[in-house]
């Protein structure tokens, strides 16, 4: 009797551990496909979307292929967004995936047509506060490129004067005196001193972070967003990066489309 309960329960212990491993194959398959669904650099995007590479990493048997374009090209999207309850598609991302194809549409680094937007948060007097840099590609000789800014915005440039229409004016006649008066003005008008200057005048965002930075009024702190802004033509569209805690369409996909 003692035999065959041993026997049972080893019987039971061996059920299981097939069952466990059936189960880690089972997950370890599904995490690879979903990894090879993934677009886990925006390069890999690039690639997909010009429809060099298919989801799988690899060159596509026949590039011609309309209708293997498409499925390598809806990888790209975030579905959850451009479909309903019945998983039918937005009749805008049919159409921005037919233009794509039909028009042999191609995205690359060098282009002009693309720019970053790059989100995080920074500290100034002691409060945090939200910043957001405006980036795009620059030739700096032959075929090097760099990124750079071409704008930064941040509640705290809100605190800076914003000239009203009550002007201070500099006496035409300050010549004469050598322009004594100049130090008492803008001492007591510090917060409209810049409707002083010549006509035209705008401050700029960059030039006061420069300042800031260098001052070290400024400490940056972690990038936590970032999107790319594509236009080609008359369309524009966004790409970020989506995860969830299921689908395979996760990474850097199209979140946004504008026909203009």
């Amino acid at each position: 009797m003692k035999v065959k309960i041993e026997r049972c329960l080893l019987l039971i212990v061996s059920l299981m551990s097939l069952q466990s491993i059936h189960a880690q194959i089972f997950t370890t398959v599904f995490d690879e496909d979903a990894l090879q669904f993934r677009v886990k650099q925006i390069d890999e995007f690039f690639a997909r979307f010009n429809y060099e590479t298919d989801y799988k990493g690899e060159k596509p048997n026949d590039s011609a292929n309309k209708e293997e374009h498409r499925k390598n090209l809806l990888t790209l999207f975030n579905l959850e967004k451009f479909s309903n309850e019945k998983q039918e598609l937005d009749p805008i991302l049919n159409k921005f995936v037919d233009y794509v194809i039909n028009n042999h549409v191609k995205i690359h680094y060098e282009d002009t047509t693309w720019c970053a937007e790059a989100k995080g948060s920074l500290m100034f007097e002691g409060k945090r506060n939200d910043v957001t840099f405006l980036l795009k590609t620059e030739r700096t000789k032959d075929v090097i490129f760099r990124w750079v800014v071409t704008e930064v915005q941040s509640p705290i440039f809100n605190s800076f004067p914003h000239h009203s229409n009550d002007s201070i004016c500099i006496s035409p006649a300050d010549h004469g005196i050598g322009f004594m008066t100049l130090p008492e003005m803008f001492n007591y008008n510090k917060a409209s001193v810049g409707t002083a200057f010549a006509k035209g005048y705008q401050r700029d965002n960059l030039v006061v972070f420069d300042y800031l930075m260098a001052k070290g009024k400024i400490k940056m702190n972690a990038i936590t967003k970032v999107v790319f802004h594509f236009h080609l033509k008359n369309i524009r569209f966004d790409v970020e990066r989506i995860e969830k805690d299921k689908g395979y369409n996760q990474g850097w996909l199209i979140n946004n489309i504008i026909f203009e």
